[in-house]
């Protein structure tokens, strides 16, 4: 029996489609509040509707650690792809709660139920820099002065409390996924990408970062959880283009101007500085904050090497996966 934590978001659907196809019997854990609908989406891309069905839902937070325990006793693999991803400061708390607090109860639940097999999802957020455009891995050094967003420094926190279970005996792995490129809420997330750029986003940055597949992530999580491999983190990316690039390739796919105005770095400086302003104002929150604006310029390129190397393991190409997500958004929009 399976255990999939963070099953509503994008990649936690995605996973349990991959799971139920190969048999494996699927507990997943949601909110109460949490909606269904957007799972049931990622089923139909698959069509595998009729195996949606065969999800067990349960109603267990992170902190409920009597809930997690019960829940324990009938698995033996557990995917930990929940996480919360929040760049607003008056989320700060609850970010801290969901990532770090959150892995902790459930390492040392799975510690002491002798969980088989952990795996768990972090990101490139959690590693290192490298200086002089350097290819950044699995060995770079993280300065713990260095300036970062709070999302970053949680799953980093997260993935040191996993490193900890990992000394106290629990069997597993980490993987570190680039930005995820994948079909979902397309009103979050990375998934919101698409919306922007086919509804006819202006603005643009050359920055550059890491891109993958949510099926390479799938694919590449199962692959090292059913391996012997254990106490190691891979990165997964298929590939580091800037975002200008990025949205070029999507609105060609789309049939539409690709973003045309460059967005600098003053001109993104005054664009957080007034996102925070109306977020006082009006009381909502943050949707381009300093973090934000700064990454955005940031010019950072990721290895997949290891697990290359290790599973001769293939990416798909960012242009197969655009093609296949941009395909399906039209469907969707056609309803």
């Amino acid at each position: 029996m399976v255990l999939v934590t963070g099953a509503t978001g994008m990649l936690g659907s995605h996973l349990m489609v991959k799971l139920l196809e190969e048999n494996e019997s699927v507990i997943a854990l949601k909110r109460k509040s949490s909606s269904l609908k957007n799972t049931e989406k990622i089923f139909s891309y698959y069509n595998k509707q009729n195996l949606f069905e065969n999800i067990n839902w349960i109603d267990c937070e992170l902190y409920d650690t009597i809930g997690l325990e019960d829940v324990l006793d009938r698995v033996d693999t557990v995917y930990h792809c929940a996480a919360m991803v929040s760049f607003d400061k008056k989320q700060r708390d609850r970010l801290f709660a969901t990532n770090v607090d959150g892995t902790r109860y459930l390492v040392d639940a799975c510690i002491d139920k002798n969980i088989s097999r952990f795996c768990f999802v972090s990101s490139i957020g959690a590693l290192g820099k490298e200086e002089d455009g350097k290819i950044i891995t699995e060995e770079s050094e993280r300065d713990l002065l260095e300036a970062c967003s709070d999302y970053s420094l949680t799953k980093y926190m997260s993935e040191m409390e996993v490193w900890r279970g990992f000394e106290e005996g629990l069997k597993g792995v980490i993987v570190n996924p680039s930005v995820i490129l994948g079909e979902g809420n397309w009103n979050l997330g990375s998934a919101s990408i698409f919306s922007s750029v086919a509804n006819g986003m202006k603005y643009y940055t050359k920055g550059t970062t890491g891109y993958v597949d949510v099926q390479d992530v799938v694919r590449a999580m199962i692959l090292l959880t059913n391996s012997e491999t254990n106490a190691q983190r891979y990165i997964l990316n298929s590939d580091n283009i800037s975002y200008q690039d990025l949205f070029i390739r999507i609105a060609f796919e789309f049939g539409v101007k690709a973003p045309w105005k460059y967005a600098t770095e003053n001109l993104c400086s005054i664009a957080w500085r007034l996102d925070f302003i109306m977020s006082k104002i009006m009381g909502k929150p943050r949707k381009f904050t300093k973090n934000m604006a700064r990454s955005s310029h940031n010019i950072s390129s990721y290895s997949s090497e290891k697990i290359k190397n290790d599973f001769s393991f293939l990416f798909n190409s960012i242009e197969s996966s655009i093609s296949r997500i941009v395909k399906n958004y039209k469907l969707d929009n056609l309803d």
